[in-house]
């Protein structure tokens, strides 16, 4: 008995346009989001953003000051001047 992901692949006469591939990728992730607890998902997100924020300092301070203020700005880094 063949298994139904070969099944699926030969049935498959012309291959996925661009635009259907996006819609395949959107589908993905959102089942793959529901699939994951809160715990889970924050963990995830966290992840993905510590590896996207920029790697120097002045960037970063850049980045926090434009999006959050001054005030935030300050509380983080001493918060981080804590650790």
């Amino acid at each position: 008995m063949k298994d139904l992901y070969s099944e699926i692949l030969k049935s498959e006469k012309t291959p996925m346009t661009e635009s259907q591939v996006y819609s395949l990728k959107r589908e993905y992730c959102a089942h793959i989001l529901d699939s994951m607890d809160s715990d889970t998902l924050w963990n995830f997100a966290f992840d993905y953003l510590i590896n996207e924020l920029p790697s120097s300092e002045q960037e970063l301070l850049d980045e926090i000051h434009e999006y959050y203020g001054e005030e935030t700005l300050q509380n983080l880094i001493e918060n981080s001047k804590q650790d």
